[in-house]
């Protein structure tokens, strides 16, 4: 209902303060603000101090209650003559705390450097608006952004009101006019508390006439106070009016509990009656809403407990519809496994159960939801997980691993009585196996083992050069959500930030992150290694991306991080980063001449009949190629020779064709051994041989697969991208066993370890076995390697589980892998390697190397590869001579977007123009995108798991992980 609007008396007196024909005392008199909304225009502006977000606590309600949140006062400020500091009377509020207008936001500064009395954007006229009402203006700012780093526009800004926020965002004062002054302009209305206490019974009396369908008991206690009240009005005094105030507040707060509670009753029953579900579940709540309603209906309602049910029935409706969606979810599943169809049952029976169930409450339907979350969560992931496995051809080795962490969560999601926090955790448990599978498919690059590469720690264990270190801090804006770390100052300001390590092997290295940056060029991505260094300046790509960059490690020391571009690290004023999720690989893909052929055959050698080989077009995607072919019986090698590259296994492979299989090879060629692979088949394929370096030499190419490389005739191949790229394999002495024994160490009983050609494939092979009980132990040890982990195996039988262990020991740590029943197949298990030495090979499982009597195995091809490297820490101190504070100001930016669920909508809240968003589903389908042009959003979504981008007009691009419940 409307109230009657207090007429402030014009006064003539020193503690007035006039603009444009308005008088606003500044002697501490209280007022409150009313918005005019074009309807009601009793919305009142308010300072919601637990609201989410520092940008979004000043807003607006319904109607003026009295409260301290409600009332502002006007101070004079002799530095800014005819303007006016504003000051909301929250009982919180420090002295400092003035209404504030940074970045176009309005809100309450609660920090005591940002001083009323000279800070530009605390400063505000009162200036004449439309029938009475009043504009509220900021002072006009430097538009050269020398203000923060805020390039503000021309012109005073004008306070408005937007879906309940209060802000300056996009209203000049001189754009408002007669027609457009909904939410734009206020009245200030001067604190009566007798007048207050009138409009309250006032508003008691229509509450209680509106509601004869509100429970009994409610209606009395109200109409009671109200009796109360009037009679105080008629006899009481003023004091005991005042004092009498509270208890109709609190009797309009009961009320009004009663009456939410009985439109959730309903709306409950609207829902369930309107939904298609189950009997058993329509019953089951139904129940729920039944005593609910019996509850309200008591003669001595307990307006104590009231919240307690409405969240019972809010949750259990909740339930419900987490249980439907789930449902709908399941039916998308046709097709998949029908494993992961049954663990979402057990899931959904799970959550019938607890609906079903008497005791249960709140904190029992919130689990059972996550619990449907969750599960389709999983699901979602391993439903990506095996797409990647289908999409690849190769890495069997690391399909395996993936194969099992899908089983490990398929065995979960089908175990009736397991947590949420093991669905979590199985969930954090799979997607960190798709970022191993997927770091496997890159070439086989050994990753360096990082400390707090992903930032979860905070600034643990990175270096932070700075005058002013506070200028970096974490913040949850990485990679769907996660920690990550921001640089910003609202002053020109210096940050180098970095990691050192050392005892890593020479070598060409890949150093990357995922960053977003607000400017161009101004904060780069680097790495450094003696007098070799790369520097990446960063430009804007509108969102998270991966920036990488390459550096040639000497001495084995690498610095990396992020720093500003200008001189000694100086980043201008209001430029920020967010970056996320480091990565140091030792690079794999070695460095060849003209690899795709774009200068025919440059820096290539031609042996045989040259002029059988010549460039054409016919490569992939159309791109320059080399052709061999003669019509006459020919020889033919196209090759190029590395020198001084480390020893190991190198990967040979090119983009080839041919129109006779097996008449030409992809070849590499070490130390005078010769490994080749043959060419087939009339498609561009990869065909690719391995080879092992021994010497620091690689010659490389295609040749003919006849002697002396010849090639019958009318024979040709077009071969286009050749590639060489060094495995993780680690040489191995004898690693077939087609030498026997040699460099091998035999522990244990003489003799139970001898050599037959009994292998996989007839080969050379070791047997283990005694008629009575034996020790045994087969290894090798290299020494001088690098610290990190290994993975060791071998191929193998045996006659009984877990007799035998493939091993791995360093630094006095053993780590064994059983090795079970079948016919030859891979056991691996992972070492960690710490003292730069390991020790690796079959043994006894039992104590002190013991096997059974009569147990036998026989295994061949140990293989060792290097899995990742651990590099040691170095703790670098800043340069002070080149470290200078330009400034001390401490405001810290926050280019912040706030989320948060009403029902089952999104809410966005952004300090800045939002101009588009997109929502993506966990498995990364497009659900929904919008372009638009405002701070707030609520955006209707099913319950799930989500992935939303959100882009504001300045370029900054906010990627948060959400879960609808």
């Amino acid at each position: 209902m409307k109230y009657i609007i207090f007429v402030l008396t014009i006064m003539v007196s020193i503690s007035a303060f006039a603009q444009d024909n308005f008088l606003v005392k500044t002697d501490g008199t209280k007022y409150y603000l009313q918005v005019y909304d074009g309807e009601t225009n009793e919305k009142v502006v308010y300072y919601n101090h637990d609201a989410p977000g520092w940008q979004t606590k000043i807003q607006v309600a319904d109607y003026f209650d009295g409260s301290s949140s409600q009332l502002w006062s006007f101070e004079e400020n002799p530095n800014f003559p005819g303007y006016l500091n504003v000051r909301n009377h929250h009982e919180e509020m420090l002295s400092t705390s003035t209404l504030m207008s940074y970045n176009w936001l309005a809100y309450l500064a609660t920090d005591e450097s940002r001083d009323p009395l000279t800070d530009l954007e605390k400063q505000f006229r009162i200036v004449e608006g439309f029938d009475g009402y009043l504009i509220i203006e900021t002072i006009e700012k430097p538009t050269d952004g020398s203000l923060y780093g805020i390039n503000y526009t021309p012109g005073a800004d004008a306070m408005n009101v937007k879906d309940g926020i209060v802000s300056f965002g996009g209203v000049k004062t001189t754009a408002i006019t007669r027609e457009n002054m909904v939410n734009n302009v206020f009245k200030f209305v001067e604190f009566d508390p007798i007048k207050l206490f009138e409009e309250s019974i006032v508003r008691g009396d229509d509450l209680y006439n509106d509601n004869p369908n509100a429970p009994e008991k409610a209606r009395y206690d109200l109409f009671y106070i109200l009796e109360k009240a009037r009679e105080t009005r008629v006899f009481g005094t003023d004091g005991e009016m005042l004092n009498f105030q509270p208890n109709i507040d609190e009797a309009v707060a009961k009320f009004n509990q009663a009456l939410g509670l009985l439109s959730i009753i309903s709306n409950a029953r609207a829902f369930i009656d309107t939904t298609g579900v189950e009997p058993e579940i329509k019953n089951s709540f139904n129940t729920i809403v039944d005593e609910a309603e019996a509850f309200l209906n008591e003669s001595d309602l307990s307006y104590d407990e009231i919240d307690a049910v409405v969240a019972k029935v809010e949750e259990a409706q909740s339930l419900v519809e987490a249980i439907i969606a789930a449902q709908a979810y399941g039916e998308t599943l046709a097709g998949q496994d029908t494993s992961l169809i049954t663990g979402l049952d057990v899931s959904i029976t799970n959550a019938e159960t607890v609906l079903a169930n008497d005791t249960s409450g709140v904190n029992e339907y919130t689990t059972a939801i996550s619990h449907l979350n969750n599960t389709q969560t999983v699901i979602d992931e391993i439903i990506v997980a095996k797409e990647l496995i289908e999409a690849t051809l190769e890495f069997e080795e690391a399909k395996a691993e993936l194969t099992a962490a899908i089983d490990a969560a398929i065995t979960t999601i089908n175990t009736a009585g397991i947590t949420v926090a093991e669905l979590e955790q199985v969930a954090t448990d799979i997607q960190a196996a798709v970022k191993a599978f997927k770091r496997a498919l890159e070439a086989g690059d050994t990753p360096i083992e990082l400390k707090n590469a992903d930032f979860e720690d905070g600034l643990a264990d990175w270096n932070v050069e700075s005058p002013t270190p506070g200028a970096a801090y974490p913040e949850n804006k990485g990679v769907d959500g996660s920690r990550s770390i921001t640089f910003w100052k609202g002053a020109d300001y210096q940050m180098k930030f970095s990691q050192t390590i050392s005892s890593i092997p020479d070598g060409t290295y890949m150093v990357s992150c995922f960053a977003r940056v607000s400017a161009d060029n101004s904060i780069a991505l680097f790495a450094e290694s003696g007098d070799n260094s790369a520097v990446l300046p960063l430009v804007n790509e509108g969102g998270l991306t991966k920036r990488i960059i390459e550096v040639d490690v000497v001495g084995g020391m690498l610095q990396f991080g992020i720093k500003g571009a200008g001189v000694d690290n100086s980043i201008p004023a209001g430029n920020w980063i967010v970056f996320d999720e480091f990565e140091v690989k030792w690079s794999s893909k070695s460095a060849i001449s003209n690899a795709g052929f774009e200068d025919d055959l440059t820096d290539w050698m031609v042996e045989g009949v040259t002029a059988a080989a010549y460039p054409e077009n016919k490569g992939v995607d159309g791109s320059r190629s080399i052709t061999c072919w003669s019509g006459s019986d020919y020889t033919i090698a196209v090759s190029q020779t590395l020198t001084g590259i480390n020893n190991g296994f190198y990967a040979v492979s090119a983009m080839a064709k041919t129109n006779q299989d097996s008449a030409f090879v992809v070849f590499g060629e070490s130390a005078g051994v010769v490994s080749s692979a043959p060419v087939a088949g009339n498609q561009l394929a990869k065909t690719k041989a391995i080879v092992e370096v021994k010497d620091g030499t690689l010659k490389f190419g295609v040749q003919g697969a006849g002697e002396n490389n010849a090639v019958p005739a009318g024979r040709w191949i077009v071969f286009d991208n050749v590639e060489v790229v060094r495995m993780p394999d680690v040489p191995v002495v004898n690693s077939g066993f087609e030498e026997d024994l040699v460099g091998w160490l035999t522990e244990g009983k003489d003799g139970a370890a001898y050599a037959e050609s009994r292998s996989v494939d007839g080969s050379r092979s070791i047997t283990c076995w005694a008629g009575s009980e034996y020790a045994i132990s087969v290894s090798q040890t290299i020494s001088g390697t690098f610290n990190g982990t290994y993975a060791v195996s071998a191929i193998a039988r045996t006659s009984q589980d877990g007799a035998f262990v493939v091993f791995g020991e360093s630094g006095g740590d053993v780590s064994a892998m059983p090795i079970n029943q079948g016919y030859f197949e891979k056991t691996e298990t992972i070492a960690k390697v710490t003292d730069e030495s390991l020790k690796f090979g079959v043994k006894g499982a039992g104590e002190g190397n013991l096997v059974p009597a009569g147990q036998w195995i026989i295994f061949d091809n140990v293989e060792l590869k290097i899995k990742s490297i651990t590099p040691i820490y170095e703790v670098i101190e800043p340069t002070p001579s080149k470290m200078v504070v330009t400034d001390v100001q401490t405001q810290q930016f926050d280019n912040e977007i706030n989320y948060w669920q009403d029902y089952q909508r999104l809410n966005i809240q952004s300090n800045e123009m939002i101009v588009n968003y997109q929502v993506y589903s966990i498995t990364g389908a497009l659900v929904d995108q919008k372009e638009t042009r405002t701070t707030t959003l609520s955006i209707p979504m099913r319950k799930g798991i989500f992935i939303v981008r959100v882009l504001t007009e300045n370029g900054f691009v906010d990627t948060e992980k959400i879960s609808i419940r």
